[in-house]
């Protein structure tokens, strides 16, 4: 857990992190490779729409925990992602927390991994939104999660919020395909 601020640790970025968690487990090997460093700080919390308790299902492969029902093509592209069991966690807005985690000079670059919930932190962080800079989101190109939005969908809202679509690559291919499943996208506030 916490490979994304490594890396941007490795690249050599020396400004503030803040990476928030959900699940026990994973949280606790996040929180072991931040202690080292005083200006990464974790939180065990997800981002979501609401402030409150939710129940989390919990992939076997951690990476691919939901607050959605899982569809059969995410599993079985995917070994060992079907859901093994559920975890109650606690979230929050983005909202909620921007007075305590955000000084006002921050330029914000806002990266979600949620699995499907983009929608939902997006709409969690709408008055945060406008200080920040950049974000990073993973797209569904095809039905992964019941209920989630798609690429299409996703980028109409993004372009809605004043962001320019700069970046796009592929993130998840079908193993057994070789189809695009999921992308990487890095959007811009427009000037």
């Amino acid at each position: 857990m916490g490979w994304y601020a490594r890396e941007l640790r490795g690249t050599g970025y020396r400004g503030r992190i803040a990476s928030f968690e959900p699940l026990r487990e994973p949280f606790a090997q996040l929180q072991r490779a931040a202690e080292a460093d005083e200006r990464w700080e974790v939180h065990r919390l997800g981002l979501g729409a609401e402030d409150g308790q939710r129940v989390l299902n919990v992939a076997g492969n951690l990476m691919s925990s939901s607050l959605l029902p899982m569809l059969e093509l995410h599993a079985a592209a995917a070994a060992g992602s079907a859901y093994v069991g559920t975890e109650p966690i606690d979230l929050v807005r983005l909202d909620s927390l921007a007075p305590t985690i955000l000084a006002p000079d921050d330029r914000v670059y806002l990266k979600l991994d949620v699995q499907g919930t983009e929608l939902d932190a997006l709409d969690g962080a709408r008055t945060s939104l406008p200080r920040v800079r950049a974000m990073e989101l993973e797209l569904s190109v095809v039905p992964l999660y019941e209920g989630a939005p798609l690429l299409a969908e996703m980028l109409g809202r993004i372009d809605e919020m004043g962001f320019d679509l700069v970046s796009i690559a592929p993130a998840w291919i079908d193993p057994r395909t070789g189809h695009v499943l999921q992308l990487n996208a890095i959007f811009l506030r427009r000037s």
